[in-house]
């Protein structure tokens, strides 16, 4: 009895299943093509209803094979982090020494006040900020690069070429301190070497400062608002170096402690021939990966 009852239900439903057919069948969608493309209009234009299948929504961006870039900006972001909060906990801790850094780049009094309240190099707060200037500054120059560059296009874009910046520039950063205390021994003049350390610490603080909010823009607005950016970056330090320089050679008129040929062989050496040579190298890797 319960296997002829089985037999007798089975089919009933396979007669069922054919009679319906399956969503997934050929022959369900040739008799649902048929139906719905013949049937004609009073006008004598077929019917159009709505498909069971449509084309995706997304726009075509490119009419070529465009290859895979493998590149992550997450260490972009530690950096831009790690600056921020180097700023914001020495801001906490030595507000007033910030403030104190900032109106020494636009007076002498202010420059002598910092100097009396205790030794820059000597304080905590020198390397945090020092490390933070390299980081930022050699930023805004990966970032220059791939604007005229596009490092991404070159597979370059990645934490070993920022690794190159920032090693150069903290190359040259040293070489200059110990050429000017160099210098300075050599002609016996060791107030005019502080005096030039000291201001160089200070210009490369406040520019180092500057550019955490502007490095953040570059990194996270369209790339046609980036020339902007990249021009009030090089506006600051364009400004910065021009005061920084005045200041040089309105103090090695007024004091008699230092010597004008220090001054001019200083200022040739160690300030001017360095930016020519960087300028060059920049221009040099500009034209080798347009042509």
């Amino acid at each position: 009895m319960l296997k002829q009852s089985i037999d007798n239900n089975s089919g009933k439903i396979n007669d069922t299943l054919n009679n319906y057919g399956d969503s997934l069948n050929a022959k369900y969608f040739f008799i649902y093509a048929v139906k719905y493309n013949n049937q004609a209009t009073v006008s004598g234009q077929l019917n159009t209803r709505p498909s069971m299948l449509s084309p995706h929504l997304l726009k075509q961006k490119h009419h070529k094979v465009q290859s895979i870039q493998n590149y992550s900006t997450d260490w972009i972001l530690i950096l831009l982090l790690l600056c921020t909060s180097i700023f914001t906990g020495i801001y906490y801790s030595s507000s007033k020494r910030i403030k104190q850094i900032f109106n020494a780049t636009f007076t002498n009094r202010s420059l002598n006040q910092l100097s009396r309240d205790g030794d820059l190099f000597k304080e905590r707060i020198s390397i945090p900020l020092l490390i933070n200037y390299l980081i930022t500054i050699s930023l805004f120059i990966f970032f220059s690069i791939h604007y005229f560059v596009n490092l991404k296009a070159a597979n370059l874009y990645n934490i070993l070429a920022f690794l190159k910046i920032s090693g150069i520039t903290a190359l040259l950063v040293m070489l200059r301190w110990l050429i000017t205390s160099f210098i300075g021994f050599v002609f016996k003049n060791n107030y005019a070497s502080s005096f030039f350390l000291l201001n160089s610490l200070i210009f490369n603080i406040v520019i180092g400062l500057l550019l955490i909010p502007l490095n953040i823009l570059l990194f996270y607005v369209d790339i046609e608002y980036t020339n902007q950016f990249l021009f009030i970056g090089f506006l600051i330090i364009l400004i910065a170096n021009a005061i920084r320089y005045f200041r040089y050679i309105i103090i090695g008129i007024s004091y008699s402690k230092f010597s004008q040929f220090y001054l001019f062989l200083y200022l040739c050496t160690l300030e001017i021939l360095p930016v020519i040579i960087l300028v060059k190298i920049f221009i040099g890797l500009i034209d080798k990966y347009l042509h």
